[in-house]
């Protein structure tokens, strides 16, 4: 890495700077005058922070959570690292540390004289601590009104255009993880399977596993008036979406998704399943009692058990990955016949899933870096929370993915997702995990706000204003761009970029305002915990409210089609070893 690269073109300095004002950027800031001790380790050091610039006149500044205000035309010099600095602080830190580190030197102005200082801060992924310095030292020479004139942000109903800072960072976490996997003496396939002797109960609030799948008359009366005696199949695309927004009868799903998934050459099941390798067919045994008992019957498990001895012959480099037994499961409960119960299996695990039930799950490990970038640009604030917690979307979206949440939610709530991801593949899969984590993500974490009537903070230091009408409008933008409060006064909401505590520590009497303070500080669960509450929220979701999850993973299917994935799919694997 060059320790002083030349600085980034006007319009990637831009996306830099707003994702940096908007949202703020995670960091840590290494306190180097602290003592170790004899056992200390180098995190004890590293205080983690969020940076972020404010103002754009002279007087712009770069903040830090820790309090630290740094005026941009006091910088000197920011640099990035190819060795150890001679700082006693770094003699015990790990050697990959220096990568992701910059120093960030600024000559402080007193009354008398001028005093140089520097502070050591140090980033999440080596793309951080690149666009960090090269970002910044741009808009150091240019100024932060001029930089910010060549950026076009995202806006609604736009297709999703992911910053080159992200895109790296994308990269960057997907070369982490394939090698993480690939560097592992069991595959990750293998962990997949560790399931206990008995499967778990199903959840205690799936009542009826098949509630949803819209049998009421008055969703078969309106396609019937649609249909007007053709078949489902002949519908044009307009009308199809508009009837599969309503709810889609089990006939016409049978229609329709048999239509979807038919494939003429990939064989035929009676013949392939004799040919399955005894490894695949051994950990098929294991699994099959353990697929939904409550559900299915033998002569469903038996064709259940066919169709994945067919799957594994048919396609022995990935043999059989644990998930794949619940997506063979939905066709299967769902009445269909073992031929197109087989045709499903295969469209949806090589069409919508490519490689995600390989031995490495390299299309997993590749899609959910996807996942990330696209949360990074279109869901900032749960962004900050996820690595505010150390989340790894790795992680929480495993389900969703592998068995595309046929193994977690109730048929019928699978079944109207799938009524999206069937026909519009892979992006809808995607815009669908992003539907949870927009409605249910921030609730899981615990982060809200502090209602505080009569009271206002910084008054008149207004980062920006909206009307207050909707609230929830207000909160949702203070969370995005990282302010730490809004004030309401008079139907007008007026955001403080200060942190929260700061704007707690100087609030002040006010007769007609109620101050809004974020408690987005990260700090109330811990990661495993929030990760249940979120899975727990979903499986609540997706019984009590399946409609509005499905109109949010429309909105969000407008922001990623194909092209789009694809685009960021060989942006983040053109480095790939």
């Amino acid at each position: 890495l060059n320790p002083h690269p030349p600085p980034m073109s006007c319009s990637a300095a831009a996306q830099w700077l707003h994702d940096v004002m908007s949202c703020g950027l995670s960091c840590s800031l290494v306190e180097r005058h602290r003592s170790l001790g004899r056992n200390g380790q180098f995190q004890d050091i590293c205080r983690s922070t969020r940076l972020r610039i404010c103002g754009q006149l002279v007087s712009a500044s770069l903040e830090l959570d820790s309090g630290l205000s740094i005026q941009l035309k006091e910088i000197t010099a920011i640099e990035m690292h190819r060795q150890r600095p001679s700082s006693p602080a770094f003699r015990i830190a790990p050697k990959e540390v220096f990568t992701c580190l910059a120093t960030l030197r600024w000559s402080k102005t007193g009354r008398q004289c001028q005093t140089a200082q520097h502070i050591y801060l140090l980033f999440r992924t080596v793309a951080d601590t690149r666009a960090f310095v090269e970002g910044l030292e741009t808009t150091r020479k240019l100024g932060v009104k001029a930089v910010l004139q060549g950026h076009a942000g995202w806006k609604e109903g736009e297709v999703a255009t992911p910053s080159a800072w992200q895109m790296e960072r994308g990269r960057e976490g997907f070369l982490r993880d394939l090698k993480l996997w690939r560097g592992r003496g069991r595959h990750l396939s293998e962990v997949l399977v560790e399931q206990p002797e008995t499967m778990p109960e199903p959840e205690e609030s799936i009542a009826d596993p098949f509630a949803g799948l819209c049998e009421s008359a008055d969703v078969h009366v309106r396609w019937a008036e649609v249909l007007g005696g053709r078949k489902a199949t002949e519908l044009l695309a307009e009308e199809l979406t508009a009837l599969v927004a309503i709810g889609m009868p089990l006939q016409h799903r049978h229609a329709l998704w048999s239509a979807w998934v038919q494939n003429p050459d990939i064989g035929d099941v009676a013949e392939l399943k004799a040919n399955a390798s005894e490894e695949a067919s051994k950990q098929i045994m294991l699994d099959i009692p353990r697929t939904r008992p409550d559900l299915l019957r033998q002569p469903q498990l038996d064709t259940l058990t066919a169709i994945l001895h067919a799957y594994a012959a048919r396609c022995p480099r990935v043999g059989y990955c644990q998930g794949m037994n619940f997506i063979a499961m939905v066709f299967v409960l769902l009445g269909f016949d073992q031929a197109r119960s087989f045709a499903g299996l295969c469209h949806l695990s090589e069409v919508v899933c490519p490689d995600y039930h390989g031995p490495n799950l390299e299309g997993y490990v590749r899609d959910t870096a996807v996942l990330g970038v696209l949360v990074h640009h279109l869901l900032p604030a749960v962004h900050i929370q996820l690595e505010a917690f150390d989340i790894d979307l790795s992680t929480i979206a495993l389900d969703h993915f592998i068995s595309l949440s046929a193994r977690s939610l109730s048929i019928g709530a699978v079944a109207r997702l799938w009524d999206l991801i069937i026909p519009e593949g892979t992006p809808a899969l995607i815009a669908a995990f992003l539907a949870f984590l927009d409605l249910y993500m921030l609730r899981a974490l615990g982060v809200g706000f502090d209602e505080l009537p009569r009271r206002d903070a910084r008054a008149g230091q207004n980062a920006h204003k909206m009307a207050a009408t909707d609230l929830e409008a207000c909160k949702q933008l203070c969370l995005e761009r990282g302010y730490g409060a809004f004030v309401v006064h008079r139907s007008v909401a007026y955001f403080r970029s200060d942190s929260s505590q700061q704007c707690r520590d100087a609030q002040i009497e006010a007769p007609d305002s109620t101050l809004y303070l974020s408690n987005a500080s990260g700090a109330r669960l811990e990661a495993a915990d929030a990760i249940e509450r979120f899975k727990s929220l979903v499986h609540h979701g997706a019984t009590s409210e399946l409609q509005r999850i499905l109109d949010r993973t429309r909105y969000w299917l407008s922001a990623v089609p194909q092209t789009t994935l694809e685009q960021i799919r060989a942006e983040i694997t053109a480095a790939e070893d």
